[in-house]
């Protein structure tokens, strides 16, 4: 049984760490990502972008 998304913004980062990889969330329109387990109209894109602070060079 796959788990699936309570559609919270605490569940947004736990369903990311656990559930998604970059690969698997399409951006849908700006504010809306949509990923295995659902849409996530507040998930904040931040939250799909590494850091490459000091590798940028």
């Amino acid at each position: 049984m796959s788990p699936r998304c309570l559609s919270t913004s605490v569940c947004h980062s736990l369903c990311l760490q656990s559930t998604h990889s970059l690969h698997d969330i399409k951006r849908v329109r700006p504010g809306l990502l949509v990923g295995k387990c659902g849409a996530h109209p507040r998930l904040d894109v931040a939250h799909l972008k590494p850091e490459r602070r000091g590798s940028a060079s």
